[in-house]
């Protein structure tokens, strides 16, 4: 069964302060309390980030050793990035600011031409580096604004970017520098989040949100503290209580994620930051790390990626898997260093300084360095289990992306999580070289906020009638999962999982529907099993309302190519040579199978090349129950 919550006390004294920083039952039952040290941040201290003048010394000596090849390989990564994208000409003092948009785009390239450049010059002195991020920061801070009134976000990627640059290189950037460093971030970036009618106040969310703003704001002020040392700890208290919340919301208490792999990726990362640049400069994290679910999560996402690089796609996020550089903090942080087992897969070839955020690489090997034996075995374990908002269930069989290896992953939740789609009692299938059931991914923001405003809604809006359902990519009709009478899942309506099968033969979850399909059923159950590691059955027990009938609508989506006959589809797995049969035994009604295009319906629905929505209809009677056993399996014959 999901793992029993472990109790968790977190207090403040006083509202807005954090007392003695965290008080905490521990995984032994006993309080721990911590409080920052603000002694340590003294102007004769930097660079304090991550990293000191010893450590950076010291990884110098290693790298040039020849005895350390990850360091070597990842210092390269990171050398290679500051080379080629860090040293580009980009047009930062051409910033246009419209209220009507976000500016990330150009908040994460300016943070790509000062932090990789000032890790370069710091492990390099050469001053071609040092010229790049002095005439960046330049031009970045006399922008009027970095739009944090509108959107913090662009504000929080650009000042710890600056801030990283400006503790690393202090004692290399001339005095002027680090005069427009420093007041650009406080009048830019602190003073903003320390207004109370900021328009999107990150303090008040539970979300990735809270984890970005929050790490940039805590960076910059660990990193300005002797200049503003009221700011600088107003925001790190401040920053610290807030993010109680969302750390308990994100991860507990089993480490799942409610917002998905990619988000997974981007707060994640910010949060690792803060904490280990908290823990280094000050000597504690005030014990969030010690927050129940924050440590299993390492392991959560190492599941999360199925075969051939595709990872569990649900709620917005794409289906490619990418470098998941906050890895190297858990492996650090934890002694943990069998997580960096895809990480060192990934470290192997080319184009490791490609990952999401790269633009805070350097980070990574702070954490790398002090790391006792980087290893990369994977788990024994083929089942993982976390309970939350999204309870997940993912089985992978094995690690090799072999012919004989299978990844199943089954979620329940609810649509009305962060960025969540009507996606309750969905999965995703991969073997033999193919992902045969599959979640279409997100709708990319930009090309359908701007037509829901029009129309009069929001994509933000998670409300029940809210226009973002009526979107294909969101909705229960394209996702792996049941349609009752074609209509949508009940947005607050919650799956949970109430059994996980875990034996020789049997792999999987058992969901209750109920509430998901409410209105519509009496009952609902579906049972996702990965029998003898060769074919996925999906059963679903429904029992009709007393006063009308359960239209039943089955939907796979899947990049296979169909065949629909009266007894089963056949799916042929593009190049792959493998065809796989889906057979659905019913206890009484007839059942129609069908495929349909996954077609727009709208015309700022993202389009879905390739893709098909496979699977059957049945009418289960008024009051009655009826029971469909699906299979799919390969085709033998």
């Amino acid at each position: 069964m999901i793992q029993a919550i472990r109790k968790l006390s977190l207090c403040a004294a006083t509202l807005g302060m954090w007392v003695a920083a965290c008080a905490y039952d521990g995984p032994d039952g006993n309080t721990a309390i911590s409080q920052p040290d603000y002694g340590r941040l003294t102007s004769d201290n930097h660079p304090r980030l991550l990293m000191d003048a010893a450590g950076f010394e010291s990884l110098k000596a290693r790298i040039s050793s020849g005895k350390e090849p990850v360091l070597a390989r990842l210092h390269e990564s990171i050398m290679t990035l500051a080379d080629k994208a860090g040293m580009k000409d980009y047009p930062l003092d051409e910033y246009i600011l419209d209220a009507s948009n976000t500016r990330l785009e150009y908040a994460g390239e300016a943070c790509l031409t000062i932090f990789p450049p000032a890790y370069a010059y710091k492990m390099t002195g050469d001053r071609k580096y040092l010229d790049q991020v002095t005439e960046n920061i330049r031009k970045i801070c006399s922008l009027k604004d970095w739009n944090a009134r509108h959107h913090y976000l662009d504000a929080a990627e650009i000042a710890i970017g600056i801030a990283f640059a400006y503790d690393w290189l202090y004692h290399d950037l001339d005095e002027e520098t680090r005069e427009t460093a420093k007041t650009a971030l406080k009048e830019k970036a602190m003073q903003n989040a320390l207004d109370e009618d900021l328009r999107n106040n990150f303090y008040k969310m539970t979300n990735n949100w809270n984890q970005v703003c929050n790490g940039s704001m805590i960076v910059t002020s660990l990193a300005l503290f002797e200049s503003y040392p009221e700011e600088a700890r107003t925001l790190i208290e401040k920053g610290l209580e807030s993010n109680v919340a969302p750390m308990k919301a994100m991860y507990s208490p089993d480490g799942t994620y409610p917002e998905g792999y990619s988000y997974w990726c981007y707060g994640t990362f910010y949060e690792a930051i803060m904490l280990s640049a908290l823990e280094f400069a000050t000597g504690t994290d005030g014990g969030l790390s010690g927050i129940p679910g924050f440590r299993e999560t390492g392991e959560y996402m190492l599941f999360m990626e199925g075969l051939e690089r595709k990872c569990f796609n649900y709620s917005d996020c794409a289906e490619n898997a990418t470098k998941v550089l906050a890895m190297w903090y858990f492996a650090e942080k934890f002694d943990a260093p069998e997580l960096l087992a895809n990480e060192l897969k990934y470290l192997a070839g080319p184009d490791y300084q490609n990952a999401q955020y790269n633009r805070l690489i350097p980070v990574t090997i702070a954490w790398a360095s002090r790391i006792g034996n980087i290893g990369g075995s994977y788990p024994d374990r083929k089942l993982w289990t976390g309970d939350g908002d999204n309870p997940l269930v993912m089985i992978r069989t094995g690690w090799q992306d072999s012919e004989d290896d299978k990844y199943l992953a089954i979620k329940a939740g609810k649509a009305g999580n962060s960025h969540g789609h009507m996606d309750a009692g969905s999965f995703v299938y991969d073997a033999y070289g193919f992902r045969w059931a599959m979640d279409l991914g997100l709708q990319p923001y930009a090309s359908v906020e701007q037509p829901l405003k029009d129309a009069g809604g929001s994509l933000w809006d998670m409300s029940p009638n809210s226009l973002r359902w009526g979107l294909v990519r969101m909705n229960n009709r394209y996702h792996n999962t049941l349609t009752i009478n074609g209509t949508n899942h009940a947005v607050n309506g919650e799956a949970v999982f109430t059994g996980i099968i875990d034996n020789d033969r049997e792999k999987g979850g058992i969901i209750d529907m109920t509430q998901v399909l409410a209105g519509e059923v009496e009952s609902a159950t579906r049972t996702i099993r990965l029998v003898d590691e060769t074919r996925i059955v999906v059963t679903d027990e429904i029992t009709a309302p007393d006063t009308k009938d359960a239209a039943v609508e089955w939907n796979m989506a899947t990049k296979a190519i169909p065949a629909t006959g009266e007894d089963r589809i056949e799916l042929s797995g593009g190049n792959t040579g493998t065809v796989m049969i889906l057979h659905t035994e019913s206890s009484g009604p007839a059942v129609s199978y069908f495929s349909r295009e996954a077609a727009k319906v709208h015309s700022y629905d993202a389009e879905n090349p390739g893709v098909s929505i496979v699977g059957f209809k049945a009418t289960v009677p008024a009051g009655q129950t009826a029971r469909f056993e699906t299979v799919l399996e390969r085709k033998t014959d």
